[in-house]
C-alpha cells in the first residue's frame, strides 16, 4: 500500500490541510519523492580597505600606483585615495569617515548592488562610494591636461530586488550619517571598469597667467617699461621681438594675450606664434629683423588704420611666390602671409585684448594636428564669454609634436605704437613629459610601453619591502580590481610592480579597461537565501556602513543541501551536526523525534552572477524514514518545513520566501511487518 501526496505553498514553512482525512498504514514510512523550488539569493562582496599605519613611518604618503598617460607619469599615495574619497562627502553614506577608520582594516567598498538611500528630510540621495570612482576622482587631481573619468561595467542581475527596503512612513535604517525611510537597491555586479582619460586643454586655459618679461636680447628696438612686460616703438626703427623665454606656451590649453595700442596711421603691428619652436638657448630666434616681416608668423594678428579705422585680419600661414625680374635677369622668391580676410576689415579700439590659444588635435600616422584659437575682447579674460569672442581658428599637422610655440611681436616704424600686458600661460614639466614622450627621448624603463606608443595608458602598482604585511593585504586589495595582477606576489626586498597596458585610443580619448576578480583571497562574500530587509544586509559598524555578516539570514557559506520536514508527524530521522570549536571538532546527534525529516534536497552549484537558485530534484533511490507507528495513523494536515544547518555557526536556519510557488511531492507506505511470536512447544 503506498500513498502519494503532492503540496505546493508560496513559502518554505507552510500548513497544508485535505478536504478528508487521510489514513496512514501501520508502521508507515515516509519519503521525498520530488522537489521544485526557487529559491531567491542575494550574492554580496566587499573590499576592505588594507590597514595602513602613519607611525612611525608615515606609510600612507607612500606611493601605491603609478599612472602614465601618454608619457605623464603620476604617482598616487594611499593618502591621495582617502582624499579623493573624501572629496565624495556630499552624496557619500559614510561621508565624514577619519582617514585612520579609513585605514583601520575595517572600511569595506562593497562593489556589487548598489545602495541608494534618501535621508528623512527627502534633500539629496547617498549611496555608498565604488572604488572605481574613488581611483579616477585620485588621478583627475594630478592631471594637467587630461579628465579622467570611469565607466563602471555594472550589469543587472533582475528587475525584481531581493532587498525590501521600506517606503517613506513605514519602518527605518539606520546610515552612519542619517537615519533613512526611503530608498532603492538595484542588484547589480560589477563585472569591470575602464579608466578613462580625455584630453581637456580647458584646465590649462583657467591657469593663471605669467607676465611676459622680454630680456633685452629677444628685442630690437622696442622700448620695454612696466618691468619689461610692455614694448613701445621708437619712431624711427623697425621693432621684433621674440619671447624666448624657455618656458614657452602651453601646447595643451595654454594661450598668449597682449592689448593693442596703435596710433600712427602710416604703420603697421603683427602679433603671433610661431610652431617651429624653440629647443635651447644657442637656437633661440634672433630678433634682429631688417624690414617688417609678419610671414614670419604661422598664426596671428595684423593691425593697421586704414581710412581712420583700427583694422586687422587675421594671418594662417605663408605662400611662396616665385617671378622672373627681367631686369635683373634672376628669379624672385618672395614669401608673403595668407591673410583672412584677404583684405583688414575687422576691427578694433586701442587697448583691446587680443589672444593666441594653442592645443593639440588628432594624430595622423605619426603626425600630430595643432589647433590655434584666435580670440578678441574688451578685458583681460579669456572666460568671459561676454567680452571676448572666438574670431579664428587655424589648424597645423606637424612631424614632429614636441615643439615649443614661440610668441613673436613686430612693429613697423611709427610713433607711440605699442603692445601692453604681455601675459601668457606657460607649459609644465607635464607639457615637457608628453613632449619628450612623443619625440622617443622620453627615458624608458623596462617596464615602460615604447614611446612609439601614442595613445597609451599604464597603470603600475608597486610596493617596497618596507612597505609589506604578512599576508600582502594591499597587494590583494589591488588584485580584486586589477584581474590581471593576480599573477604577481610579494617578493622581499625589492619593488614589487605589476604594469597594465592599453592603447585603445580614439578622438583624443585614451583608455584602459580592466576586468574584477573578487575572489575568497582578497575579499569577503557573504549570502542571503529568501528575500531580506534592509536591516538584515547592512549594519552600521563604528559609523560605517558595512554588510551584515551577523545578521541572522547572513551565511559565509553556502549550505549543501536543504532538510525537508513533517512537523506534526512522529517521524524518526538521525541528523548529524558538524561544529568546529578552536582545533577541536565535534560530532553530535539528533534524536529520532527532534528532527522530523523525510528527505534532503542538493542544493546546485551558485555561480556569482546567479540571484535565484532553481532547484528541480528527483531521488534516485528514495530512502524511507519510519514512523513506527502501532496502529493507523489519521491526518488532515501536513506541517511541512524546509531549512537548512549553517555548519559555520552550527544554526538550524530557515529562510522566508521562494520565487513563485514551490512544489513537493512526498510518498507514504505501509512498512515491514514485525515478525510473528511463535511458541516454543517441548515434546513431553
Amino acid at each position: 500500500m503506498s500513498i502519494n501526496i503532492n503540496v505546493v505553498a508560496n513559502k518554505p514553512e507552510f500548513n497544508n490541510f485535505f478536504s478528508e482525512q487521510i489514513v496512514l498504514p501501520v508502521n508507515c514510512e515516509a519519503s521525498m519523492a520530488k522537489a521544485n523550488i526557487d529559491i531567491p539569493i542575494l550574492q554580496m562582496v566587499s573590499v576592505v580597505v588594507p590597514n595602513i599605519t602613519d607611525a612611525p613611518d608615515d606609510n600612507r604618503a607612500k606611493t601605491c600606483l603609478k599612472c602614465n598617460v601618454d608619457g605623464i607619469k603620476v604617482n598616487i599615495t594611499w593618502r591621495d585615495l582617502y582624499n579623493a574619497h573624501s572629496s565624495f562627502a556630499n552624496i557619500d553614506i559614510d561621508a565624514g569617515v577619519s582617514e585612520n577608520d579609513y585605514f583601520s582594516g575595517l572600511f569595506e567598498y562593497i562593489p556589487n548592488n548598489k545602495l541608494v538611500l534618501v535621508p528623512n528630510n527627502g534633500l539629496t540621495e547617498f549611496v555608498k562610494i565604488a572604488f572605481p570612482s574613488v581611483l579616477a576622482k585620485a588621478l583627475q587631481t594630478k592631471f594637467e591636461f587630461y579628465e579622467i573619468t570611469v565607466d563602471m561595467d555594472l550589469q543587472p542581475n533582475n528587475v525584481d530586488s531581493v532587498v525590501n527596503i521600506t517606503p517613506a512612513g513605514a519602518s527605518t535604517f539606520d546610515a552612519p550619517n542619517f537615519t533613512s525611510n526611503q530608498g532603492e537597491f538595484f542588484s547589480t555586479q560589477l563585472k569591470g571598469f575602464s579608466i578613462i582619460a580625455t584630453y581637456n586643454p580647458q584646465k590649462q586655459v583657467e591657469r593663471t597667467r605669467t607676465n611676459n618679461n622680454f630680456d633685452a636680447i629677444d628685442v630690437n628696438n622696442w622700448q620695454r617699461s612696466n618691468a619689461n612686460q610692455d614694448l613701445e616703438t621708437d619712431g624711427v626703427s623697425v621693432c621684433s621681438a621674440w619671447f624666448n623665454n624657455g618656458a614657452s606656451i602651453s601646447p595643451n590649453g595654454g594661450y598668449s594675450s597682449t592689448k593693442i595700442n596703435l596710433n600712427d596711421a602710416s604703420s603697421k603691428m603683427a602679433y603671433g606664434i610661431s610652431l617651429e619652436g624653440v629647443a635651447h638657448e644657442t637656437s633661440e630666434y634672433t630678433p634682429i629683423i631688417a624690414t617688417y616681416s609678419p610671414e614670419l608668423l604661422d598664426v596671428g594678428f595684423e593691425f593697421s588704420i586704414v581710412n581712420g579705422e583700427r583694422v586687422y585680419n587675421i594671418i594662417d600661414g605663408q605662400r611662396e611666390y616665385v617671378y622672373y625680374d627681367s631686369n635683373t635677369n634672376a628669379e624672385v622668391v618672395s614669401d608673403l602671409p595668407i591673410y583672412h580676410p584677404v583684405s583688414p576689415i575687422l576691427k578694433f579700439e586701442n587697448l583691446d585684448t587680443f589672444f593666441i590659444q594653442i592645443q593639440r588635435g588628432n594624430l595622423y600616422n605619426g603626425t600630430t594636428e595643432f589647433v590655434i584659437r584666435l580670440y578678441q575682447g574688451t578685458d583681460e579674460d579669456l572666460l568671459d564669454s561676454n567680452n571676448t569672442k572666438l574670431i579664428y581658428v587655424a589648424k597645423r599637422t606637424l612631424n614632429s609634436p614636441a615643439i615649443k610655440p614661440n610668441i613673436g611681436l613686430f612693429g613697423d616704424i611709427g610713433l607711440a605704437n605699442s603692445f601692453v600686458a604681455n601675459k601668457f600661460v606657460n607649459r609644465t614639466d607635464q607639457d615637457n613629459l608628453q613632449a619628450s614622450w612623443f619625440s622617443s627621448s622620453y627615458p624608458v624603463t623596462e617596464n615602460e610601453p615604447s614611446a612609439q606608443m601614442i595613445g597609451s595608458i599604464q597603470f603600475e602598482i608597486e610596493r617596497t619591502e618596507s612597505f609589506l604585511t604578512v599576508n600582502n593585504d594591499e597587494f590583494l586589495f589591488w588584485s580584486a580590481y586589477f584581474d590581471r595582477m593576480n599573477d604577481t606576489m610579494g617578493v622581499a626586498n625589492v619593488i614589487i610592480k605589476r604594469v597594465m597596458s592599453s592603447i585603445e585610443s580614439k578622438n583624443q580619448v585614451v583608455k584602459a579597461n580592466f576586468k574584477t576578480n573578487f575572489t575568497t583571497n582578497n575579499s569577503f562574500k557573504t549570502f542571503f537565501l529568501g528575500r531580506c530587509d534592509i536591516n538584515d544586509v547592512y549594519r552600521t559598524v563604528g559609523g560605517l556602513l558595512q554588510i551584515n555578516n551577523q545578521s541572522v539570514k547572513s551565511l559565509l557559506n553556502l549550505p549543501k543541501e536543504l532538510k525537508v520536514s513533517i512537523n506534526n508527524m512522529p517521524i524518526k530521522s538521525y541528523q548529524g551536526k558538524y561544529n568546529v570549536v578552536g582545533d577541536v571538532n565535534q560530532f553530535s546527534t539528533t534524536s529520532g523525534g527532534e528532527q522530523r525529516i523525510i528527505g534532503t534536497i542538493p542544493i546546485p552549484v551558485v555561480l556569482d552572477d546567479d540571484t535565484n537558485i532553481p532547484i528541480t530534484y528527483e531521488p534516485f533511490n528514495m530512502t524511507f524514514k519510519p514512523m513506527n507507528n502501532p496502529e493507523p495513523f489519521m491526518v488532515n494536515q501536513l506541517l511541512v518545513e524546509i531549512f537548512f544547518q549553517d555548519y559555520d555557526t552550527n544554526q538550524r536556519k530557515k529562510f522566508d520566501s521562494v520565487n513563485g510557488f514551490l512544489s513537493l511531492d512526498l510518498n507514504f507506505r505501509q512498512g515491514a511487518k514485525p515478525p510473528p511470536i511463535m511458541n516454543n512447544i517441548r515434546a513431553i
